[in-house]
């Protein structure tokens, strides 16, 4: 007994020491460092695993920059919530887990079939000294972290070259517009990838023998290899987490590069990749040919099997701020595991070659939130695969170019209850956007403000009991929304086998083949959705039936009388995707709770009714979907739009910041316009009055990062709200009708309504353009009068036009002896003379005749439109490039800095030359303000102007940072265009060597420490703007590198050696030199030239 007791005792000791000693550990958590070239102390170690295998809950390990050829295993790693294990790279420094080695062997020139490539062969045993692993063969190649292309049977372009197409629109001779073709794997289409010699006829191109160990190469640029960062992919994993029998939690891995390799995570939860980049990390199999000795065909690589993956009892597991690139297989598959997060990521340039895969796959993993989330230029099956409880919010999926049986985004039979929202998939014409899929199909899915554009199917949603709001399908190779009632046959009674329809009896989804095929959707809710053409193979789908339409505010063009959803849009093809003003969409919802009523977290929608389709007109919140890189992005409308609308929307999708308090500053300057604003997240939206025909450049800045100077161009034709003829006798409300024509007889009068929101004045001309159908009578004579209700509207209101009192006011012109098949133009110079809304009518001059205009919703293109001639005060230079206060710092300009300008309104066609003046202010000695000026009169609108000019002027002012006013004026024959604004360009000097002391004369101080092992400090004084180089030299006056070559202003600076040459590799132990060379920038006179020694040991 008192032995039990004794043992009882000493377990309870044992457990309460360890507890304490967790305790203490945690309070007295370290900081461990890792880097390759310093271990000088107990807390550096040379290799990342070396500090794993240290490292206890609470500790934090800070990897310095550098590329680390290893197998990081993280196995029994415990940590907790409190006290976690983080990984992280030093700020500001590139940290690389790599999956390749360096070939340093020697290449040599071979001649093949007329080419000429470079061949080695690689000393295995080397390799794998270096991987502290066996050899297995090389299946990819890097040349400066470029990708080189295994030898192909036709040869195309680099797929991880920036494409100029799109999944609408591919560039040609790319493995895009192949869209899968060259998979290998469908019995039909051979792989592209020979990786055999013979077929080496392109740069870039390559092959391995592994028999032979010999790697071939055709040289992008025709120069050797030797002496350049030539890397071979040797691994397909380089970082595991966890272990069923060593399990691991609580890791935060933040600011990592996996390159050339997976990770492969087991058993390991509450794990964190933050900031990180995962690039190249699968390859399709590389076939390596025969094996002289086996007579097998040898395959290297891991392939399809080897893709980042979380493979079972991962949960809680987070990817934030990461992106996933160049990856030739599925990029990412969380199985078996569940509550992650996948939060403002970028995914890009995905599976190239074809086997049929998503890009984000979530595997039996329930209650995974997936958001802000971009996957962009793949050509496998698509884009999510989600599972059971998944969330997709704020998705974009973008250029697919898949030919499979896929989607962008596919929900099969018995994922339950997955949410879509917020989301849009575009650019994949050979797939359906969005599908719930399966044979039966599954139930209860909900989708809601989400748009399919440029899809083969927009929408093809089987199943039933679904919740499907506030969708939006258009341009689609077949239908934009199909909600099918086939592939679904009820629900069974698992004990009597009846069938039903009804869902609330609580059986389970009846079998394929059991039941009817036709209780699909029944109990599916769909409201406030739109598409030009719904599936209707049976009258019984949803949106197949005009009366049920109504009721449920669902808009089908083609069962409007082949109506068109482009004309109730505001601007589709600048991703403006809002009902325009007058819209039948408008107002013409109905509220769905936890949808669009403020409910739930939902957006609350604006007016006296939710609008059909996902966007609200006059809402301060415009959704853009997708990954939100650290600047302002993806401006609405996009950079170097033309012919945009003149009712445009300014927005912009806001960086990712950790918390939501984020104030956005816009600027936008143009005609009638120079403003500053303010906006608070989530508002995105400025809704302006652009001038038609006027130029605009405008941009975003959050936390002092601007997203780029983007520009636009209103096109100088303002379409009218709504237009329509009318019976002259009708009393009763006129529904919404796109009507092709409008007709002006004796028995109709047209209407047009327009708002002109730009601030014109009475020096303006203004011209109402209208085009006679080719099919109109001849001869008649139009009237045009003013209408003094300009708020008449379409819609079930008091102001409809069909109720409405339509007496005209006074006229404004007529329209004689009207021809058919060309424009007549009518003058409403002394009508429209300011901004506001305006209303006209067209009437018959006599009772006798007939006219017909196309209309606003004309297919010809040949709409009616007003257009302008602006007035001279309104007319001049504005400035677009550099933007308005900008910053650039020296160390980024290169030879010179491009300035840029514009026309106010219009476009310049070479009748005009410009005067471009920049001047810096500066205090002089007596405190008072003068100023440099230098002026350049120019031809174009562009011009350089050498960055020696601008330094110049800083060094006779005697400034080390500078804050330049330009501007430009345009001379047209005698007439001058004013400048209408200037912008403001501030010039750092942002050397990281830079002290602000001034001294009096040149000196180069000696290095410190000195003699030095991994790196020392060379400090050199400038009295003077000079021309400089810092040079280090050997025993035998050979240069080895050049530390500094650049113009440097007055001042102390510092520069650090790491004891390597210029091409990066170790120097030898032994004396060394250091020579400053520094010279006048203006002249080029030597004014300084010193040496210092500095000895190296290792």
């Amino acid at each position: 007994m008192f032995k039990v007791l004794n043992n009882i005792i000493n377990r309870k000791l044992l457990y309460y020491l360890g507890y304490i000693i967790f305790i203490l550990k945690n309070t007295f958590a370290s900081d461990f460092f890792v880097d390759q070239e310093f271990s000088s102390d107990s807390l550096t170690f040379n290799t990342i695993q070396e500090a794993v295998n240290y490292a206890q809950p609470g500790d934090n390990i800070i990897v310095r920059e550098g590329r680390y050829s290893e197998w990081v295993r993280i196995m029994d790693k415990r940590a907790t919530a409190t006290a976690p294990i983080t990984l992280k790279a030093f700020p500001g420094e590139r940290v690389v887990i790599d999956g390749t080695v360096p070939i340093i062997s020697d290449w040599e020139e071979y001649e093949h079939n007329g080419f000429s490539l470079y061949r080695t062969v690689l000393d295995s045993s080397e390799i794998a000294g270096i991987m502290g692993e066996s050899f297995l063969g090389v299946w990819q190649l890097f040349l400066n972290d470029r990708m080189m292309i295994p030898a192909q049977a036709i040869n195309l372009k680099n797929p991880t070259d920036p494409t100029t197409g799109t999944g609408s629109n591919p560039e040609t001779n790319t493995y895009w517009e192949a869209g899968g073709d060259f998979a290998g794997t469908d019995g039909v289409h051979p792989s592209n990838t020979t990786n055999q010699l013979a077929d080496i006829d392109s740069p870039e191109e390559w092959c391995y023998i592994p028999y032979t160990n010999e790697i071939y190469i055709y040289s992008p640029d025709g120069l050797s290899p030797n002496g350049r960062d030539v890397r071979a992919r040797v691994r397909d994993r380089v970082l595991n987490i966890g272990h069923k029998n060593d399990r691991s939690s609580h890791i935060i891995i933040d600011g990592i590069e996996v390159f050339a390799s997976a990770i492969y995570l087991y058993y390991a939860t509450n794990v964190s990749f933050l900031n990180c980049r995962f690039a190249y990390s699968t390859t399709a199999r590389l076939s390596a040919g025969v094996s002289p000795e086996r007579g097998n065909q040898i395959i290297m690589g891991g392939g399809p099997d080897k893709e980042n993956k979380l493979w079972s009892e991962c949960d809680s597991v987070v990817f934030r701020n990461c992106i996933f690139e160049y990856i030739d297989s599925e990029a990412l598959i969380i199985r078996g595991s569940n509550y992650g997060t996948v939060e403002n990521c970028y995914f890009h340039h995905i599976n190239w070659s074809g086997g049929e895969s998503v890009a984000l796959r979530t595997q039996h993993a329930q209650y995974t939130n997936m958001r802000y989330i971009t996957i962009d230029q793949n050509t496998s099956g698509g884009g999510f695969y989600p599972s059971h409880y998944n969330l997709i919010d704020h998705c974009l999926v973008s250029n697919v170019y898949s030919r499979r049986d896929a989607a962008g985004i596919q929900i099969n039979t018995g994922m339950n209850e997955p949410v879509i929202r917020n989301t849009w998939v575009m650019d994949a014409p050979h797939i359906n956007g969005i599908r719930f899929d399966g044979n039966p199909g599954g139930v209860l899915r909900k989708i809601h403000h989400t748009l399919s554009i440029r899809t083969s199917r927009g929408y093809r949603l089987k199943g039933d009991q679904h919740q499907v709001h506030h969708i939006l399908g258009m341009s689609s190779g077949r239908q934009d929304i199909s909600l099918p009632d086939y592939k679904f046959y009820g629900y069974q009674n698992p004990e009597t086998g009846e069938v039903s329809s009804d869902p609330s009896l609580g059986w389970p989804i009846a079998p394929t083949g059991v039941g009817f095929n036709g209780n699909g959707n029944v109990n599916t809710v769909h409201r406030n959705s739109i598409g030009d053409e719904y599936e209707c193979d049976r009258p019984t789908f949803l949106g197949c039936d005009e009366e049920q339409n109504t009721e449920y505010s669902l808009w089908h063009g083609n069962l409007r009388g082949n109506e068109k959803l482009i004309y109730e849009l505001s601007n589709p093809e600048h991703y403006d995707y809002r009902p325009r003003k007058g819209s039948s969409l408008v107002d013409a919802g109905v509220v769905v709770e936890g949808i669009n009523d403020g409910q739930d977290g939902s957006q609350m929608y604006v007016g006296d009714a939710p609008d059909i389709g996902p966007y609200e007109y006059g809402d301060n919140v415009y959704f853009i979907p997708g990954y939100r890189p650290p600047k302002p992005s993806f401006p609405i409308p996009p950079h170097h739009s033309t012919d945009v609308r003149p009712a445009t929307i300014l927005a912009w999708r806001y960086p990712w910041m950790s918390n939501e308090n984020i104030i956005a500053e816009v600027r936008v300057t143009g005609p009638g316009f120079n403003l500053t604003e303010s906006f608070e997240y989530p508002n995105n939206v400025l809704s302006g009055g652009f001038h038609p025909g006027g130029n605009y450049s405008w941009n975003v800045r959050v936390n002092g990062k601007i997203g780029g100077n983007w520009f636009f161009q209103v096109a100088n034709r303002l379409e009218p709200d709504n237009d329509r003829s009318v019976p002259n006798g009708q009393s009763e409300i006129l529904y919404p009708d796109q009507e092709s024509l409008l007709t002006v007889s004796n028995t109709e009068t047209a209407f047009m309504r327009f708002t002109v929101s730009a601030d014109i004045d009475a020096f303006w001309g203004t011209r109402l353009n209208l085009y006679v159908e080719p099919f109109s009578p001849e001869g008649a004579d139009v009237v045009i009068y003013q209408f003094d209700t300009s708020s008449w509207n379409e819609r079930e209101t008091a102001q409809n036009i069909g109720i409405l009192n339509r007496e005209l006011g006074d006229p404004v012109d007529t329209l004689y002896n009207i021809q058919r098949d060309r424009y007549v133009q009518a003058a409403l110079n002394n009508v429209v003379t300011s901004s506001g809304e305006y209303a006209f009518a067209l009437t018959l001059l006599s009772n006798s005749g007939r006219a017909e205009f196309c209309s606003k919703e004309n297919r010809s293109s040949v709409r009616p439109y007003m257009s302008f001639i602006p007035g001279q005060n309104d007319l001049g230079i504005i400035p677009t490039v550099p933007m308005d206060d900008s910053v650039l710092f020296v160390s980024d300009i290169q030879d010179s800095i491009v300035f840029a300008w514009d026309l106010s309104h219009g476009n310049y066609t070479g009748d005009m030359s410009f005067v471009l003046e920049i001047s810096l202010p500066y205090p002089n000695d007596a405190g008072n303000i003068d100023s440099l000026k230098l002026q350049r009169s120019i031809d174009g609108t562009t011009v350089a102007i050498e960055k020696e000019e601008l330094l110049s002027m800083m060094m006779g002012a005697g400034l080390i940072e500078a804050s330049y006013d330009w501007q430009v004026m345009g001379i047209f024959g005698n007439e001058t265009w004013p400048a209408l604004t200037s912008h403001q360009l501030h010039l750092v000097i942002d050397d990281g060597d830079f002290e602000a002391i001034f001294p009096d004369s040149y000196k180069l101080h000696h290095n410190y420490p000195n003699p030095f092992n991994a790196s020392t400090t060379i400090q050199y004084d400038l009295p003077a703007w000079s021309d400089i180089r810092l040079e280090i030299f050997d025993i035998r006056g050979r240069k080895i590198n050049t530390l500094v070559k650049s113009i440097k202003p007055p001042g102390r600076h510092n520069v650090v050696w790491k004891g390597k040459d210029g091409l990066g590799r170790k120097a030898a132990s032994g004396l060394y030199f250091v020579r400053l060379t520094a010279s006048n920038p203006n002249t080029g006179k030597r004014s300084f030239y010193k040496n210092e020694k500095l000895t190296l040991v290792k």
